[in-house]
């Protein structure tokens, strides 16, 4: 089994700590990706030389690869007489369609193209739509009537109009979200 090298870049500065435990937790099952490193030595951190800001945004690369661009979440720093620990923890862009409302209207869309609801759900939030080639022609397709209800997250109503279009939505690597089709091989693990 060969090693990766996993990087995690914040602010331009790359943390390639003695991590003992890192998840990467990406699945077409999810709008939303996550990650969890942490690190752990005898002698205390000196926090200082680290400069993680909770809110800060963050990629996660494993050896030249971008799996992830995203926020730090969570920050938890641990320690006792013989042992610190830090744990570092966040989640992709597309975290703000799981968190968040749609607030603004319209509420409604009639005789829309998938595409465009989809592309009215996420600019609100900044999120970027991208298409996968072989999801272009469902993403085209005109629905008569689609509608969101005040405090609905916006990634159940992307849930819902997807799956109408039989359309995958899923995080992208570089933070966008994609809209791809299911495919009939399956992935590897790393």
């Amino acid at each position: 089994m060969s090693s990766n090298n996993i990087i995690l870049k914040i602010g331009g500065r790359e943390f390639e700590k003695e991590w003992f435990d890192i998840r990467v937790n990406r699945s077409m099952d999810s709008i939303c990706s996550s990650f969890e490193f942490s690190a752990s030595q005898n002698t205390p951190f000196n926090w200082e030389d680290w400069q993680i800001k909770m809110g800060e945004a963050c990629e996660v690369f494993i050896d030249e690869t971008q799996v992830l661009s995203g926020y730090i979440e969570d920050i938890n720093i641990d320690y006792d007489k013989s042992n610190h620990n830090v744990q570092i923890a966040g989640r992709d862009f597309t975290c703000d369609l799981v968190d968040c409302q749609k607030a603004d209207a319209p509420y409604g869309w009639m005789r829309t193209r998938v595409i465009h609801i989809v592309r009215d759900l996420c600019r609100p939030h900044d999120i970027e739509v991208v298409i996968d080639p072989s999801a272009t022609s469902a993403a085209s397709k005109t629905i008569d009537f689609f509608s969101t209800e005040s405090g609905t997250a916006v990634a159940e109503s992307l849930a819902q109009i997807t799956k109408w279009a039989r359309i995958v939505p899923m995080a992208s690597t570089d933070g966008k979200l994609l809209l791809t089709l299911a495919g009939s091989k399956h992935a590897t693990n790393i």
